[in-house]
């Protein structure tokens, strides 16, 4: 009788794997559809697509995004994703601002950073991240004043997150950042604007030249800079502010810990 039980355990055990393997080939091959919840999709193949957008000089880009911005002629976005993504991917134009949003929020078995969106525009003035993704340039951006952002001072909704990596040549370029986002430029600009209010956020500008600079540095984390002309900045966190080198004259105010070096 023990025998017997025996087999009948082993051939159980071998139907019971045999009917879950299948029943988890059947749940695969199901999640590779765009109409499958989003939770457990696949992405599908990558494609791109080009979308059409009226002309924009601000970007909001949000959750679970990459950006690559090109300064060229004519505005146009073109999403890089998976095609079982595509559907979920939305961008619109606002009273001036591009609007990048990607709806598909849950993923339990995809990874993570799959779409870029590549925008393209003759002119830029304000650049707002609220993804965790990373947010380029391609090639050089020049403009009259650019303004970046990474805070959520007034809409809470708002991630800190993204990292910048920008060139840019400018006569006025402004930052805000409260939360973690670093910012890593370089180029050149007549005046720049630092607003670190919170956060451990960073600005490498070590290649980024500078004939004036005004900073208020709240942030744990440093603020680098390469300053030539007047350097006003109020420190009131522990980060410090490294001066690559010595600008031709200086108003430093040291509220807490965080302190003016020089290189």
């Amino acid at each position: 009788m023990r025998h017997l039980d025996l087999l009948r355990l082993k051939k159980y055990i071998i139907a019971l794997r045999y009917w879950t393997a299948l029943v988890c080939f059947f749940f695969l091959i199901g999640c590779d559809d765009k109409s499958v919840n989003d939770c457990i999709q696949s992405a599908g193949t990558t494609i791109e697509q080009q979308v059409e957008v009226a002309p924009f000089d601000r970007i909001l880009i949000e959750r679970n995004l990459h950006m690559v911005f090109t300064q060229e002629n004519e505005a146009k976005v073109v999403i890089k994703t998976g095609e079982n993504l595509l559907p979920d991917i939305k961008v619109q134009v606002v009273d001036g601002q591009l609007q990048l949003r990607n709806e598909n929020q849950c993923n339990f078995f995809r990874d993570y950073g799959l779409t870029t969106i590549y925008v393209s525009s003759p002119d830029i003035s304000e650049i707002r991240s609220s993804t965790q993704g990373d947010v380029r340039s391609q090639g050089i951006i020049t403009v009259d004043k650019l303004r970046v952002y990474s805070e959520n001072f007034r809409n809470n909704e708002y991630l800190t997150s993204g990292e910048f990596y920008l060139n840019v040549h400018a006569n006025d370029f402004q930052l805000v950042f409260n939360g973690v986002s670093n910012m890593y430029i370089q180029g050149q600009s007549k005046q720049l604007n630092i607003t670190m209010a919170s956060g451990n956020g960073r600005f490498e500008g070590r290649d980024f030249e500078v004939e004036n600079a005004n900073i208020y540095h709240r942030s744990s984390n440093d603020v680098i800079v390469n300053v030539t002309g007047h350097l006003k900045a109020d420190l009131y966190g522990t980060g410090d502010l490294i001066a690559v080198k010595p600008p031709a004259s200086k108003e430093v105010n040291q509220h807490y810990k965080g302190q003016y070096i020089l290189e």
